[in-house]
């Protein structure tokens, strides 16, 4: 009798030391939340995630991380609770706009959330997270986007009237072209003032290049990314419209050129003429110096680099300031500028 007692009593154990287990690995260490983000990072990358780039997959993981830990979930089976959401909403979204946090960062954060969502969906991490659970989700999501997009059109109009007292106007454009500066450079570039290359300081070369960066980015109202985006070949191949007496240079690639169009930047027979002279100047400076250019792009640094767009926007601000402006300049507040005077003009 006592032998089948002992018997009984170890199955038992038995049985409940193996539950014991199981409810280990697959909860606490399975769904442990470290665990499933390394999984999420893996789905990002393969096909039924969208095979994403890593710094994207990375910025995703990071953002699931953020919610979930802030909003005091510390495993799948606590997201996967649709009251969770009440959670997130108290201690993730609410607590980060009290905090003063952009909108637009907390809406990104919730995009990454609903991802993780499809993904525990999609792998059937939890038999209990159906269709339902993500769509509920997902509507989460929606109706937080509307607030979220409101406080952030609300607060881009707010910084747009903020601006508008200290915006650049045309007339501002005006007085550059009539500044000592601008007329040095037009003389130098036009041959009125002899010049090489070759002794020509790297602080003048860089001073006409500046100059024609600015023009072009005023005439033409363009992103900083189409005027560092010309490159020499577009140049050569600039187009000549004989009804407007005006060249149009045309710029495949830009910052939004996967979504839109090329850019067609607009230039005037004497500003093509001294941007034909600049170039040569440039290069010759760039060979006494024992430079080399690489690339193919019109502008560039002083060692003969490619430029940036936020040295675009460096330049324009220097050669403004050189003619007494002394608000804030660069090529978004260029086109604002442009859209603000088109539509004073139309109203």
């Amino acid at each position: 009798m006592t032998c089948v007692f002992c018997v009984c009593y170890l199955c038992v154990v038995i049985c409940v030391l193996r539950l014991f287990l199981f409810v280990f690995f697959h909860v606490v260490v399975f769904f442990s939340l470290e665990i499933v983000l390394e999984k999420f990072k893996r789905h990002l990358t393969s096909l039924s995630g969208g095979e994403k780039a890593d710094q994207e997959v990375k910025k995703s993981v990071r953002m699931v991380r953020k919610v979930l830990l802030e909003s005091k979930i510390e495993d799948v089976f606590s997201f996967c609770e649709i009251d969770s959401l009440d959670d997130v909403e108290e201690f993730f979204i609410q607590a980060n706009l009290n905090a003063g946090k952009n909108p637009s960062t907390i809406r990104n954060h919730l995009s990454a959330l609903t991802a993780f969502a499809d993904f525990i969906f999609l792998k059937s991490l939890n038999p209990k997270f159906g269709h339902t659970q993500v769509t509920r989700i997902k509507s989460y999501r929606l109706t937080w986007n509307k607030v979220l997009n409101k406080r952030i059109n609300q607060q881009a109009t707010e910084k747009f009237e903020k601006d508008q007292d200290v915006m650049a106007n045309p007339l501002d454009y005006q007085t550059y072209l009539e500044s000592n500066v601008s007329k040095w450079c037009n003389d130098i570039l036009d041959g009125k003032v002899p010049a090489d290359g070759k002794t020509l300081g790297v602080k003048a070369i860089l001073e006409l290049r500046d100059h024609l960066a600015t023009c072009i980015s005023f005439t033409n109202a363009a992103r900083a990314s189409g005027v560092t985006g010309i490159q020499i070949s577009h140049f050569e191949n600039a187009k000549y419209w004989e009804d407007t007496d005006n060249y149009t240079i045309v710029v495949p690639r830009h910052k939004n050129s996967k979504t839109k169009h090329a850019a067609h930047i607009g230039v005037s027979p004497q500003l093509y003429k001294r941007m034909g002279r600049f170039l040569v100047l440039f290069k010759q400076n760039l060979k006494s110096r024992g430079k080399k250019t690489r690339g193919d792009a019109f502008f560039m640094t002083r060692n003969g680099n490619p430029m940036a767009s936020n040295s675009m926007c460096k330049s324009i601000s220097r050669m403004m300031r050189k003619s007494g402006y002394t608000g804030p300049i660069n090529n978004t507040v260029i086109r604002k500028m442009t859209t603000t005077a088109v539509i004073s003009v139309l109203t």
